[in-house]
């Protein structure tokens, strides 16, 4: 696995995500929703209806509808992961994240930027969201370093990371494998 394939990593969960199906609940009147080319005909003010994530986006954006529970990363649900990696783990123990974790707070960061010029007060939400991420995001690139070196892995540690992170760390052992085998086999000394 080399940069190119954890770059790919990163595309392929973003399109995993976009393409979620999701259960919406409909605040207007969407007269002859298109969804996978089926016409699913009138949906009314209250009724439940399901699409993919990219489409979704799209209709609430438009007020046409609204997620069903809390579907997006807000900054409450950001401070909590940040709090649980920061100070609850410890060492190489990383903490579960939201599935589809980076997408999501990819998605969060983007809104927020551009909501700033429209809405000053989510300028500090904004420093402070990109503050929390970079924090976690460096916690969590310490440990996935540090567990790509060790030979003590368990199956635990790595059903926490996330897809992105996955492919980071088999990548990362792998330079760690083949360097450590240059330092003991390689030529250049006595």
């Amino acid at each position: 696995m080399n940069q190119r394939d954890s770059a790919k990593a990163i595309s392929d969960a973003d399109s995993v995500y976009e393409n979620l199906i999701v259960t919406l609940i409909a605040s207007r009147s969407i007269p002859d929703l298109l969804v996978d080319d089926v016409i699913d005909g009138q949906i009314d003010p209250g009724q439940k209806f399901e699409t993919r994530h990219w489409i979704a986006t799209h209709l609430v954006k438009a007020g046409l509808a609204d997620f069903e529970g809390a579907r997006e990363l807000d900054f409450s649900t950001l401070y909590k992961i940040h709090w649980k990696e920061t100070k609850l783990q410890t060492g190489r123990r990383i903490s579960d994240i939201p599935e589809h974790f980076y997408p999501k707070l990819r998605r969060y960061i983007r809104s927020l930027k551009q909501h700033i010029a429209a809405e000053a007060t989510r300028s500090n939400e904004y420093h402070n969201a990109q503050r929390l991420a970079r924090d976690i995001l460096n916690c969590r690139l310490r440990k996935i370093v540090s567990l790509s070196a060790s030979t003590s892995l368990t199956g635990e540690m790595l059903q926490k990371l996330s897809v992105e992170e996955r492919a980071l760390f088999d990548n990362l052992q792998t330079i760690i494998s083949e360097w450590k085998s240059h330092i003991f086999t390689g030529s250049g000394g006595p």
